[in-house]
């Protein structure tokens, strides 16, 4: 993560003040302690320190609960859809975007028509013509309901890939006519029509308005968009795709998503009981595909660094399989197999002109964790005295690492070599799911000149508002078997959760981020 705002720190070690937390303070807010950690990074992750810039608050570690609480991030409410469109104003009309959402973020229902032989559990119901899945509704988890909600939730493993339970069909709400299933990461199930249904809506339009689409990813969307993109060629993205906006990526991982499927760090499932929550996310692929990454840069995590301590046993990112099976894991084991190789893995550039990455920093993030009790064999037991730990060289917004989160800096000679236009823009302070960015994701959607090519007007032309509503009359044409209807949006909207973090006066950019900090 090199920028002209951030010097490299001369120390090859480091004895870092970590601030933790017993397991009294992340499962009831209560005890809290602080250790020093006494072993030395290894130099390639200590090269990555960085002193804070002058500009910004200076950040203190965490003394008590009230503070760990402050710091945690900022969980909107799910939308009814994984995956959104509307119309974003840009230079050349009212333009399609297409918005990836992240994790747990949209609806999911299904219909039931199981064969006994197929029932995991003989209280379960064999038939339901309409069953809610997520949100939770209410009982859903309660008691021996948990296991019927599990048995239709999770995924099943075959061949290397994935499909539902049997006897189920799950649906999502459509969006442009394609359904995104966030249980699943870049392995898509083999019935998942999510990147050939998204495909045709991008083609459609522009075949109806001579517009190219907007891309936006937010959190795991910014790596299920990416994954989409990397289906596509060269050619296929210049033509169809106008700019891209992957909000606080997910791009290498995060201690993070590790910690929730291991001891449900932040309670934020709603499910009742700790431990169904973690059996829960053991068995849903997408969580695994958010695991830390294995690699050699200082993007990604090595084969040396000390991700989980315990006391008879240490355990790295090369291990995290092992780890998992010495909790007891096993159907974790399998999903994390499949989903640590993939794109994300080699992280080739997309090479989408105008693209524009918005991530956070200086927010305190858990980098790694220790257990004060060894691992016990049984993925219905939790692990005992876990302690949080984050190193301030790597805080990022509170669910992802710098490392991580920073990650798109590596494509810059890539698109600098192809003459594409990529921004990775940071924003000190903001959380995830902060709204620090929104006023200059405005301004730039506002310049975009999405239309094609052989049909852009002059610059100079003014193009008229009829245009722009004859395109969202197209657009709402299309969504009328759905029942439902398009909003035409100047611009994106800050959040009501996050209205603290809006940058009202325009002036956050211009006053903490300069162009030296773009890749």
């Amino acid at each position: 993560h090199e920028t002209t705002k951030h010097k490299m720190a001369p120390t090859t070690t480091a004895r870092m003040l970590t601030c933790c937390y017993g397991v009294a303070t992340l499962l009831a807010l209560t005890a809290t302690t602080c250790i020093v950690n006494g072993a030395p990074l290894v130099e390639e992750v200590v090269a990555r320190k960085q002193e804070m810039p002058s500009t910004t608050q200076a950040t203190k570690p965490i003394e008590s609960p009230s503070d760990f609480d402050h710091e945690r991030p900022i969980f909107p409410i799910p939308a009814k859809s994984s995956l959104e469109h509307g119309l974003l104003q840009t230079a050349s009309g009212a333009s399609l975007s297409l918005t990836f959402n992240g994790y747990t973020s949209g609806h999911i229902s299904a219909s039931l028509d199981r064969k006994p032989e197929d029932n995991k559990y003989s209280w379960c119901p064999l038939k339901v013509p309409n069953l809610a899945l997520w949100p939770l509704p209410s009982g859903a988890t309660h008691g021996p309901n948990f296991y019927c909600w599990l048995q239709n939730m999770e995924a099943r493993i075959v061949a290397g890939g994935y499909e539902n339970a049997p006897g189920i069909n799950i649906t999502t709400p459509n969006s442009a006519t394609a359904s995104y299933d966030w249980r699943f990461g870049g392995i898509r199930p083999k019935t998942d029509k999510l990147y050939e249904d998204v495909t045709a809506t991008i083609e459609d339009h522009y075949a109806k308005t001579n517009e190219s689409t907007i891309i936006i990813g937010r959190s795991m969307g910014s790596v299920e968009s990416y994954a989409f993109l990397m289906t596509k060629t060269e050619e296929w993205k210049k033509k169809y795709i106008c700019g891209y906006f992957p909000i606080w990526p997910v791009w290498g991982g995060s201690m993070f998503a590790l910690f929730q499927a291991v001891v449900d760090i932040y309670s934020t499932m709603g499910i009742e009981g700790k431990n169904e929550s973690r059996i829960f996310m053991a068995h849903v692929p997408s969580l695994a595909w958010l695991f830390p990454r294995a690699g050699k840069g200082p993007d990604l995590w090595n084969a040396s660094e000390i991700l989980v301590e315990t006391p008879s046993k240490n355990y790295t990112v090369v291990q995290l399989s092992e780890m998992l099976a010495d909790l007891g894991m096993e159907t974790a084991v399998e999903l994390y197999k499949i989903e640590s190789v993939d794109k994300l893995h080699t992280f080739k550039a997309p090479l989408v002109n105008n693209t524009y990455v918005f991530y956070g920093s200086q927010v305190s993030t858990v980098t790694n964790g220790k257990f004060t009790h060894n691992f016990r064999k049984n993925e219905s037991l939790l692990p005992e005295g876990f302690i949080a730990i984050s190193e301030k060289f790597d805080w990022g917004d509170a669910i992802v690492p710098l490392r991580s989160t920073a990650r798109a800096g590596m494509w810059a000679k890539e698109y600098e070599d192809k003459g594409l236009v990529l921004q990775n823009r940071e924003y000190p302070g903001m959380k995830h799911g902060g709204s620090n960015y929104v006023n200059d994701m405005n301004k730039i959607v506002a310049g975009l000149n999405c239309k094609a090519p052989e049909k852009r007007e002059d610059n100079d032309e003014k193009k008229s508002d009829e245009s722009d509503w004859k395109q969202l009359e197209i657009l709402n044409q299309e969504e009328k078997d759905e029942g439902t209807k398009v909003d035409f949006d100047q611009g994106l909207q800050v959040d009501d959760y996050d209205k603290d973090f809006a940058d009202d006066d325009d002036t956050f950019f211009d006053e903490v981020i300069s162009d030296d900090t773009f890749y």
